[in-house]
């Protein structure tokens, strides 16, 4: 009886550590998405029409759902909801309580974090940073380290690249292209 006793303790042990991917979501217990095999947190949802990579995580209470993308090693973690057709790619992260959605995309080591929302068919990427309640929309594009933050808003088919920091109340609209602008932090 003892040696079954063990037997039995070893093997729900090995059944939980299968649960776990070490490193990810910080050890959280979760599950393979049965579209790309990616991680999801038992405390996270993943609807089962949305891609997760294999390499990707959906980690905390985050959500993605419609026709989302999740790929490459990708994150989408705390309270963060993904949706419609948006795609998350490369090691972009998107937490907090930030929401990517409509045909929008976010890719290579960009965030979005805090209360940002990135939507329509609007481009995050490079190692931008799109946070606090700041915006990004349309066709707007966000690149290299360009950082977007406040209650911001860029819009139209507005280019911010480089050093550039939209900060504040402003709004970048319309063609307009901002390369370089000195940070003040």
């Amino acid at each position: 009886m003892k040696h079954f006793t063990q037997v039995l303790i070893i093997f729900f042990s090995l059944n939980l550590l299968a649960q776990q991917k070490p490193g990810v979501c910080m050890g959280s217990e979760g599950h393979k998405h049965s579209n790309g095999g990616g991680f999801v947190a038992n405390t996270a949802r993943a609807d089962a029409s949305v891609m997760v990579d294999a390499g990707a995580s959906v980690c905390g209470e985050a959500k993605v759902l419609g026709n989302a993308k999740i790929l490459q090693q990708a994150q989408v973690s705390e309270r963060a909801i993904v949706s419609g057709n948006a795609v998350i790619a490369g090691h972009a992260k998107i937490y907090g309580h930030a929401r990517v959605y409509d045909d929008a995309m976010v890719d290579a080591i960009a965030q979005v974090f805090g209360e940002a929302k990135v939507y329509g068919s609007a481009k995050v990427s490079g190692n931008s940073k799109v946070y606090q309640q700041a915006e990004v929309s349309e066709q707007a594009q966000v690149s290299s380290s360009a950082k977007v933050r406040g209650q911001s808003k860029v819009k139209g088919q507005a280019r911010i690249s480089l050093n550039y920091e939209v900060s504040g109340n402003d709004v970048v609209a319309g063609t307009t292209r901002k390369m370089f602008r000195k940070r003040n932090n």
